[in-house]
């Protein structure tokens, strides 16, 4: 997948840049050899990647290095050039995999994009919860799907995967207990049907029980995660559509953010691993 380019970045400082441009991901473009006497103030030009709000942060890459912008007052539009001041400091540039902004990397609808065997197709339709806690670990997020402190996001999928392993151990281990409690397990004829002891009953509200609170927490989950990727990457959406989409298409939800934060043309895409894409893969922006 190749994104689009914007106008190049442009400087007030006389210095060209012509033959870089903004690419539609975080990740823009500012030249490295930068900084003019203190006495003036060097300005950069930057044609916004998308509909930005007002403070917005995101990162303006030019050759091999990374500078922060701040969207300006009163916000800016997709292709709006607006000149900042140049940092007083500017970082070596570090290898990230680009993030569209302003709009999703593909449709909702798209999962099968990659082919039907393709493994974030199988992370996603089997085991939803663990596909939210790869796009957990890619983003950095708390177990809940937020922003939150380095302590609080450390661990963050080792929590989520602990708590699929302990939910399907129960849920097996209660399964097998009510087989054995059913005095018509292994019972075909549908005419000689025995009520079920007490025992049983509460066996199968237990698992019913945890069924839907299971169900809950990852609705929940994803609602939360989905929130946060469309904040961060600017992305619009309609009143109540991060809940509805959660609850009715939770698969959909989930692997469309897989898409969105990896670029698996690059990067192919791995079931068991903590981000889902190999450990030499860059971070995201």
């Amino acid at each position: 997948m190749s994104s689009s380019q914007y106008a190049p970045v442009a400087r007030d400082d006389g210095i060209d840049s012509n033959d870089v441009a903004l690419s539609e991901t975080l990740v823009g473009n500012v030249e490295a050899s930068t900084l003019t006497p203190a006495s003036s103030t060097a300005m950069m030009q930057v044609t916004a990647p998308a509909a930005l709000p007002e403070g917005y942060e995101f990162d303006a890459a030019l050759g091999d290095r990374i500078v922060k912008v701040h969207v300006p007052a009163g916000g800016v539009e997709a292709g709006q050039t607006f000149s900042v001041p140049m940092p007083t400091s500017i970082t070596s540039f570090i290898s990230t995999i680009p993030v569209p902004v302003g709009h999703w990397r593909d449709s909702l609808w798209s999962l099968f994009s990659y082919g039907a065997c393709h493994p974030h197709v199988w992370t996603s339709c089997c085991c939803t919860t663990v596909a939210a806690a790869q796009v957990i670990s890619r983003l950095q997020l708390t177990w809940k799907g937020k922003h939150g402190t380095v302590a609080e996001t450390t661990g963050a999928f080792q929590i989520i995967f602990t708590a699929v392993v302990v939910y399907y151990v129960l849920y097996y281990s209660l399964s097998m207990l009510l087989f054995n409690l059913d005095p018509n397990s292994g019972n075909e004829d549908t005419n000689d049907r025995q009520p079920l002891p007490a025992g049983a009953m509460v066996v199968a509200s237990t698992i019913d029980l945890m069924h839907y609170t299971a169900y809950g927490v990852l609705v929940l989950l994803l609602r939360n995660l989905r929130v946060t990727v469309r904040e961060k990457y600017a992305i619009p959406a309609r009143d109540y559509e991060d809940c509805t989409c959660s609850v009715f298409c939770p698969c959909l939800v989930a692997a469309q953010m897989l898409r969105h934060t990896t670029d698996y043309d690059a990067y192919p895409a791995t079931c068991c691993t903590k981000r889902g894409i190999p450990e030499h893969a860059p971070s995201i922006v």
